[in-house]
């Protein structure tokens, strides 16, 4: 049972307005942290950028912070030290293989 005005937001996300290539899936990872994967709005070039959240998959702790052991945390700097993996187009699933923890993306194709 919910309690009555306890929500938290822990991440939210710059809007994603392009109507697809928005990713979506959401799971907590063998490490017990929280990963979020979001597309690249639409536009390529976002999938490579560090200084953008979009088209990348994003790693943070329950609470909402970003654990320091990201891949990108030194070189990236505010929220986009989320940043776990980069160059996705649009990961609109994903899940963690049961035996050995590793990430399988399902970064959808347009029309094949």
């Amino acid at each position: 049972m919910a309690v009555t005005n306890s929500e938290t937001i822990i991440l939210e996300l710059d809007p994603l307005d392009a109507g697809n290539h928005n990713g979506g899936a959401i799971h907590f990872g063998p490490d017990d942290k929280l990963y979020a994967a979001v597309g690249e709005n639409g536009v390529p070039s976002n999938s490579q950028s560090l200084s953008t959240r979009l088209g990348k998959m994003l790693r943070i702790n329950p609470d909402g912070s970003i654990p320091s052991d990201n891949p990108f945390f030194s070189v990236a700097s505010g929220v986009n030290r989320s940043i776990w993996a980069l160059g996705l187009r649009n990961p609109f699933t994903f899940a963690f293989q049961p035996r050995t923890g590793r990430m399988l993306i399902n970064d959808v194709g347009g029309n094949t």
